[in-house]
């Protein structure tokens, strides 16, 4: 079993080692990234037609593009929300969507480790890195970066508040990070309607009483996560006649 005395220094050092392994993994991820970035002026198809015009006309006048231009229902709002928050520049874009995929790795990589251990939080990152086809798509003017950023800080913040860690602060982050999913890529809208339901009516009808979270923290959590989403949705409708939003899949 070993003395304490030899435990402390033998858990820092496994400690180091796999921070080491960590920051490797990383590096590796940033070299990959570097070689799938593309030059300067190559923008993919839907960059090029919806994307970053959309952004532009959003910084020209947003309101007159929320409310008659048929792009700003088309797809859903971060996919030209997010390039205008970066003036619509092409490599700014690209460059913030890197550093989202490199966050989402760092909470993927403690999910998994708060889950099943060390190895488990290193083959996690090892195998979204190895991953070719998702490094394609992160580097460029599109939304797969930001909704895998949404998707790993709600499923991150989930799991911190399943082992009772600051229950309200990491349902705070779930909703938020399920909003950003919502609004970026809203796949898993009909899931979440669902869910909520269910929670609400399990608050209401106080059931079952074995939950691991509250269930009026877990309905709360959730009915912030669809406020922005709904409010887009609503606008679609009244605007547009569109009462949804675009999945950016034509649909």
């Amino acid at each position: 079993t070993g003395s304490p005395l030899t435990k402390g220094p033998m858990r820092r050092r496994t400690q180091a080692a796999e921070l080491g392994a960590l920051l490797l993994l990383l590096g590796w991820a940033c070299w990959r990234l570097v070689r799938a970035f593309p030059p300067e002026g190559r923008l993919n198809g839907d960059a090029f037609w919806t994307y970053l015009p959309a952004a532009r006309l959003v910084l020209q006048d947003p309101w007159s593009f929320l409310t008659t231009e048929a792009l700003s229902y088309h797809v859903a709002p971060l996919g030209y929300l997010w390039p205008a928050l970066w003036q619509a520049d092409q490599v700014s874009t690209q460059f913030a969507n890197c550093v989202l995929f490199v966050l989402a790795l760092l909470m993927l990589w403690h999910t998994a480790r708060s889950l099943g251990g060390a190895v488990a939080g290193l083959v996690t990152v090892t195998l979204f890195i190895r991953h070719h086809d998702l490094l394609g798509y992160i580097p460029e003017v599109l939304t797969e970066a930001p909704y895998l950023f949404g998707w790993a800080l709600a499923l991150w913040s989930a799991v911190q508040a399943l082992q009772g860690r600051r229950i309200r602060l990491y349902l705070s982050l779930f909703a938020l990070g399920l909003c950003i999913t919502l609004l970026t890529r809203p796949v898993l809208q009909y899931m979440v309607l669902m869910v909520w339901l269910l929670c609400m009516a399990a608050w209401l009808c106080k059931w079952p009483k074995s939950w691991r979270l509250p269930t009026k923290a877990l309905a709360l959590s959730l009915s912030a996560a669809m406020l922005l989403p709904v409010a887009v949705a609503v606008k679609n409708g009244v605007y547009f006649g569109i009462w949804g939003i675009g999945t950016g899949s034509g649909s």
